[in-house]
């Protein structure tokens, strides 16, 4: 945005030459990308530490500053909800050997773990960039979480969706050698296919120079990218960790530090007095205190407040930064003073992270399909991708249970019971097939119909696939069922 400003104060305001407009344009593409990095890494000093300390610690003085990090809660929690119930992989149509082969190509390369550190990334950074790789000597493609902070993307001057190419560069360790080495890699669009050209920069270089290129065989980039909050106008996305929620951060630690400080000084009251000497007093512990002075004085120095009005700063701070970062306290396990709480209750203090987490799964639900198209396409087949995703709203299964048992007495088909339940009609109807009546148990006849289906369901309840009717997740291309 600000480079765009620029150009506008060029062309409204000057006679600058189109080369002067195309140095400058360059130079504050470079300029922000320094921005971006520096503001990557100073969210990953917050994430890891908390932030600075905000006292002055004096050699030889005890350290009173006291730094509480709510900024990783606000970002592992925004990752907990986006992936902590799991996210399953549908292909279009009767697609269940393909199904199966994401499934394993996932659990091939550490899933559960991938995704996570997925939405980390994007917590901390704003975006999530993921590299496909062959590997001949693996059954799956390999899945790469790429570090943002290292990955700039060039993309077309009249469509910023559209990107041209992508810039890798780290520093490594030459193996031969024991000396720091830069490495850049970069995947530029070469239609109708890709160019991927690795170089390198050793201590005797000057520059970069070529050691290897590769024409990538499909017409998709191996690189994948997603935002991790909208950021209109933007390439990269907004991350969970913004200047904002970092200065609350900040104060919140200031306040707890000076009242650390504050509780040292005057915990112990401390004993004044005037009008005598050393002498003159006698203050052993077997004996009564006894000041050998007319005049003498002895007080204790003691605070004049309970430091309530701190302690209430401190409070209305941690609410306002929960509320910026749209992550309810009573999402971290914080439930005092709460009760029994009814399903509108619950739906209004969840409703900031349930939201939030909504349009995330839009995003990273838009990255991941297509992942799972190109690893299909990998595999010598296509189809097309969905993500199918658990309630992120916390639900007591008994309850929705009890809920299915009243929606089959007023008629509703097991099909949409099963589905509000969290299951798979289709699934469930073959393995009921598959199954032997037990005794003492529910027989699926034709009697039992729809109460038998259900009370089933009730002994097999997952948390993780509860009323998925209410949050069916990200289609194809990002956009949510009902116009979410």
């Amino acid at each position: 945005m600000r480079l765009l400003s620029t150009l506008r104060d060029i062309f409204w305001g000057s006679t600058t030459t189109a080369p002067a407009i195309g140095s400058l344009a360059s130079t504050q593409a470079l300029l922000e990308d320094r921005n971006r990095i520096e503001r990557i890494q100073e969210a990953w000093r917050v994430y890891e530490s908390g932030g600075r300390k905000p006292l002055a610690v004096v050699a030889g003085q005890p350290d009173d500053n006291t730094v509480v990090n709510y900024c990783r809660v606000m970002v592992d929690m925004g990752a907990h909800f986006l992936f902590s119930k799991g996210v399953e992989f549908d292909v279009v149509g009767d697609r269940t050997p393909d199904e199966q082969w994401l499934a394993d190509a996932w659990a091939d390369n550490n899933g559960e773990l991938l995704l996570h550190d997925l939405a980390i990334n994007g917590g901390v950074c704003g975006d999530a960039f993921v590299k496909i790789v062959r590997d001949p000597t693996r059954e799956y493609p390999r899945l790469i979480n790429l570090d943002p902070a290292n990955v700039r993307a060039l993309w077309d001057p009249d469509d910023i969706d559209h990107v041209v190419e992508y810039r890798i560069e780290w520093l490594g360790i030459d193996p031969a050698t024991g000396t720091s080495i830069l490495r850049r890699q970069t995947v530029s669009e070469q239609p109708p296919t890709w160019l991927i050209t690795d170089w390198i920069m050793t201590q005797s270089d000057v520059d970069y120079r070529e050691i290897g290129r590769e024409v990538w065989p499909y017409k998709w980039c191996p690189i994948f990218s997603t935002k991790n909050l909208p950021a209109p106008n933007e390439f990269y996305g907004t991350p969970d960790l913004t200047q904002d929620v970092i200065y609350l951060n900040d104060r919140i630690n200031f306040i707890a530090s000076n009242t650390t400080r504050i509780i040292r000084h005057h915990a112990h009251p401390k004993t004044w007095g005037r009008g005598f000497s050393n002498q003159q007093v006698d203050m052993s512990p077997e004996t009564i205190t006894i000041i050998h002075s007319q005049d003498g004085m002895l007080q204790n120095l003691e605070m004049q407040s309970d430091l309530q009005s701190s302690l209430n700063w401190y409070k209305y701070l941690v609410s306002a930064m929960h509320a910026v970062a749209r992550v309810p306290e009573v999402a971290t396990g914080r439930v005092e003073s709460l009760g029994q709480l009814s399903g509108v209750a619950l739906e209004m203090l969840y409703g900031p992270i349930v939201e939030k987490t909504r349009t995330k799964r839009m995003l990273y639900g838009k990255m991941l399909n297509s992942i799972n198209e190109a690893m299909l396409e990998m595999h010598g087949t296509s189809g097309q991708c969905t993500c199918r995703w658990a309630d992120p709203w916390p639900v007591d299964n008994l309850t929705q249970a009890q809920i299915g048992l009243l929606y089959d007495r007023l008629g509703v088909s097991r099909h949409s019971i099963m589905d509000m339940l969290g299951f798979d009609y289709a699934r469930e109807e073959r393995q009921r097939a598959t199954e032997q009546p037990v005794e003492g148990g529910v027989e699926h006849n034709a009697d039992t119909g729809g109460v038998a289906s259900v009370r089933s369901a009730i002994a097999d309840l997952r948390p993780s696939r509860v009323a998925r009717d209410t949050f069916t997740g990200a289609s194809e291309n990002g956009s949510m069922p009902g116009g979410q």
